[in-house]
Parts: structure tokens; sequence; C-alpha cells
């Protein structure tokens, strides 16, 4: 995954109070919905959660990329 694609995977969130898993569509395969509800998990279904923008830097050639959330446009991932 580039950056970009790492910014923009489904996000799961697991919440204590109240004791859920909080879940974005396509987060979690139907197989793993069943291994967690049968450990005891609670999982909700939420469209969207937080707002991430991110770099990364290339160890090698030290180019810096940004990805920033389609959730949220408005924002944007810059280098320092």
């Amino acid at each position: 995954m580039n950056i970009q694609q790492a910014v923009n995977a489904p996000r799961i969130h697991m919440q204590w109070l109240p004791d859920e898993v909080q879940y974005e569509p396509g987060a979690l395969t139907p197989t793993t919905m069943t291994a967690l509800r049968r450990m005891g998990y609670t999982l909700k279904m939420i469209p969207w959660w937080g707002s991430a923008q991110a770099i990364v830097v290339d160890p090698k050639t030290r180019v810096r990329y940004g990805g920033t959330d389609r959730r949220h446009p408005a924002g944007l991932a810059i280098g320092y």
C-alpha cells in the first residue's frame, strides 16, 4: 500500500466506553465479523471514522510522499 491507499483504507476503532468495535463499510470481512462476535465483541458500522493526513519518507531517497483523507477533502498533507 502506498501512503494514499493507506489513508483511504477503511478503518476500525475499538471503543472502550461504550465497549464496541466501530468499523467503516468494507473494513471487516464477514468471516472476521463472525469471529469477533463469537469472541463476544459488539460491532457497530459507522459511515466514516476520523480524518487523517499522513507523510511517509522514503528511507533511501528521503523523498516525502503525502496522503490526505478522502473523507474530508479539505485536508492537506505537506512535508517539512
